[in-house]
């Protein structure tokens, strides 16, 4: 990331890809639980909320920047 160039000036527009951050989170997650993503989610979150039918595959962000 330290050689990324930005595209336009900070503040001046948003954009967002629904990959744009995720190979950071899930790398972040298996460096601090040592799981998967998917099984650290599951594990951490999803099971003891009782959310046993949501899958991570399935999530989408729609709002806004």
């Amino acid at each position: 990331m330290a050689g990324w160039r930005l595209e336009w000036p900070p503040g001046s527009r948003c954009e967002y890809h629904a990959a744009s951050a995720h190979w950071v989170l899930t790398e972040v997650a298996h460096r601090v639980t040592g799981q998967d993503y998917r099984q650290a989610l599951r594990a951490r979150v999803l099971d003891p909320l009782g959310l046993d039918r949501l899958s991570a595959a399935t999530w989408r962000w729609t709002g806004p920047c």
